[in-house]
């Protein structure tokens, strides 16, 4: 059991990133635990889609921010963040 959550992005990933990479923040109303298991996915006929399995963790509603650090086109470190609320 746990949470899926699917990321479409503007562009294609050239860089594919893990769950090292990834932060997950309550920002109001939910909880996270200390350490959250993830799995990463990308699929290869959806160029600039992502999913992050977290294992074992269930989204209470609230508010939440995931920032992922990766690299842009041109080789350069961006960090992407993105504030989503859980209903």
């Amino acid at each position: 059991m746990g949470a899926l959550l699917e990321l479409t992005f503007n562009e294609d990933l050239l860089y594919t990133f893990g769950q090292n990479k990834i932060k997950l923040q309550s920002l109001s109303g939910g909880t996270l635990p200390g350490r959250i298991g993830m799995s990463v996915s990308f699929p290869s006929n959806k160029l600039n889609y992502a999913s992050i399995e977290l294992m074992g963790v269930t989204l209470s509603a609230g508010d939440y921010r995931i920032t992922i650090e990766t690299f842009d086109s041109k080789d350069n470190p961006v960090k992407i963040v993105k504030d989503f609320t859980v209903k």
